[in-house]
Formats: structure tokens, C-alpha cells, sequence
């Protein structure tokens, strides 16, 4: 940001320059929310409640103006320009929040739950982003339609209940494989756990935050655990198969292998 009241204005106006920024800002958000590096820079940015830095850039740009027309007046004081800038950064977030809810961005599930609880989760006082709970908000994580999209495993069903896609909503709302830790979560903030629901959860309380956090960390590290015994699993079968068919599918391979 050195410099800003420079170049904000410009950045504000320049796609290019926006374009640098946001490639910078988004690695050290997705670092600070500790996810996955095919996450939207929309979603790791809503979720470090970080604005884009050309916003920010374009406030101090018009800080310094303002406070440079109080100082031609002498009539400025340091608590003054301290209101100013808090003004201008209320001003870009405000912006952002208009520019989110535009058509066709990225991480619609997540930016419509924030933005329905806005000013409570930018306020709140409490609750820090984990990589657990950064996978439930986000989808991207051990859940098998995401990894699926990437190439990581054939199919999006369930690895539990084999009934329906392994979406983020189905792992919180619905497969039985969970069902206890739903009923503890359900318990601790309500029967509503749609996105809006668990944002809602998480910035009215720190309880409810924690049980958020509770939950995503006891299911998605199971999940985890899974993926990682069926990676295991794939590999060992492969190796076997390649050595068998070097040795013409002879038994003492298998018989090795096993």
C-alpha cells in the first residue's frame, strides 16, 4: 500500500492494475484462512475480511484528500484524520459489499451466506478461520464432488451412504454417517444449518462459533483420513498390477505384494 494516495485512484480505474493486486492479495488471504489453493479469491478475501487492497488504496487516496483541504484550512487534528480515514474504509467496504453481490462471481454459496450477515461477521469479536472450517464454508476440501472436479477421484457420490453427491450441504445437512455430530451441533445452534444459517451461528456467538468449528473439525478430519486409506489403497493396487505384469502375472508377486 506505500504509496497509495498516489496510485488509489488509478487502481480503482485500472482492470490491470487490479488484476496484479488481487493475484498478490488473494495467496496471502488464502495463507490467512488457511485454504486450498483452487479457492476463489472472492471466498478467501469475504473470509480474511480483507476488502480488495484497490478499494482500500482508492480510500487512502481519498483520506489524503480530504485531509490535505482541512490542513489549507488549519483547521485538521490527528483525531480528525483518524475519523476520515475510518470514514473512507467504511465507504470501500460498502463497495465491496455492492460489487459481491453482482451476477456471475465465483463462491456463490459462501457470498450469499456472508452477505446475509454482513455487518455481524466483519463486527464480530471473536472466532479465528481454520483450515477445518475454511473446507465446510469454501467445498473445497475432502468432500468427493470436489474431488471429483479435479481430477482426484471417478465419481461425486457419497463414500458413506452411496445415495447422493458428497457436496458440502449433503455432509452438513443430511448423510447419516454424521448424524451424531449434527444432532451435537443442532443442539449447540439450531436446526438450521444451510450456509446462511451456520455464518448466522457462527457471528452470533462465540459457542456457536466454536461448535462450528467443533463439527468441521471432527467430520472433515475423518474424511480426511478416509480419502487418504483410499489413496493408499489405489496405489498399493497399482503397484501390484505393474509388477505382476512385468513378471507375467506370476504368483510369487502376489503373494509378495500381500
Amino acid at each position: 500500500m506505500y504509496g497509495a494516495p498516489v496510485w488509489g485512484d488509478v487502481a480503482r480505474s485500472s482492470k490491470y492494475i487490479q488484476r496484479v493486486i488481487t493475484r498478490c492479495q488473494r495467496r496471502i488471504c488464502a495463507r490467512v484462512v488457511a485454504a486450498y489453493r483452487t479457492a476463489s479469491f472472492v471466498a478467501v478475501s469475504m473470509l480474511a475480511r480483507t476488502p480488495p487492497l484497490y478499494l482500500v488504496a482508492d480510500a487512502y487516496k481519498r483520506t489524503f484528500d480530504r485531509v490535505r483541504e482541512l490542513r489549507s484550512t488549519r483547521t485538521w487534528s490527528q483525531s480528525m484524520v483518524r475519523v476520515i480515514r475510518e470514514e473512507e474504509l467504511r465507504v470501500a467496504r460498502e463497495q465491496w459489499r455492492v460489487d459481491l453481490g453482482s451476477a456471475g462471481l465465483p463462491s456463490e454459496r459462501l457470498r450469499l451466506a456472508i452477505l446475509a450477515n454482513w455487518t455481524g461477521w466483519f463486527d464480530r469479536a471473536h472466532g479465528s478461520m481454520t483450515f477445518r472450517v475454511t473446507q465446510v464454508l469454501t467445498g473445497h476440501g475432502y468432500f468427493a464432488d470436489f474431488l471429483c472436479r479435479i481430477g482426484k477421484t471417478e465419481r461425486p457420490t457419497c463414500w458413506y451412504c452411496r445415495l447422493e453427491e458428497d457436496t458440502v450441504s449433503h455432509t452438513v445437512e443430511a448423510c447419516p454417517a454424521w448424524r451424531d455430530e449434527r444432532n451435537a451441533l443442532k443442539r449447540a445452534v439450531g436446526e438450521d444449518l444451510t450456509p446462511p444459517g451456520l455464518i448466522r451461528a457462527m457471528v452470533g456467538s462465540k459457542e456457536g462459533w466454536v461448535a462450528v468449528a467443533s463439527f468441521a473439525e471432527r467430520v472433515m478430519t475423518a474424511k480426511e483420513q478416509r480419502e487418504r486409506l483410499r489413496q493408499r489403497t489405489r496405489r498399493s493396487v497399482h503397484r501390484a498390477t505393474r509388477l505382476s505384469g512385468r513378471n507375467g502375472g506370476g504368483s510369487r508377486v502376489s503373494v509378495g505384494m500381500t
